[in-house]
């Protein structure tokens, strides 16, 4: 088995990837402010400052939809728990405090239910700038 040693230095910069003749290309970009990252699909250097492909841009934007679709299947039923328990407060005779759960939940469902729609407003807003 052969083991490869690497200096520390070389391996935070990413010279030892660079062949013996690459290194002072590599250095003089360096010292210009270039910054070069070898990514594992390409063969070819990207530069740093590239923009980021439409395809991984649309998979971060919905990287989160299972977790909203997750809380818009479970806001019903728990708005109906804190709606069932508002009335039974107000069947105590803790009028206040009642209105104050229904009013709240009923709210909090409205508002879990425009969740989709302030993210793809912002969405919106985000792609405008």
């Amino acid at each position: 088995m052969y083991t490869e040693t690497i200096k520390y230095n070389d391996f935070m910069s990413g010279d030892y990837k660079i062949k013996t003749g690459d290194k002072k290309l590599s250095q003089v970009i360096r010292r210009i402010g270039i910054s070069i990252t070898m990514p594992l699909v390409f063969a070819k250097p990207v530069l740093a400052a590239e923009a980021v492909p439409a395809a991984t841009k649309d998979s971060i934007i919905h990287a989160f939809d299972p977790l909203i679709d997750l809380m818009i299947s479970l806001a019903l039923p728990i708005a109906g728990v804190m709606i069932t328990g508002g009335a039974l407060l107000i069947l105590i005779g803790q009028k206040e405090k009642g209105f104050t759960l229904i009013l709240n939940s009923a709210l909090g469902y409205c508002l879990v239910q425009l969740c989709p729609l302030f993210l793809t407003l912002l969405e919106q807003v985000g792609k405008a700038i």
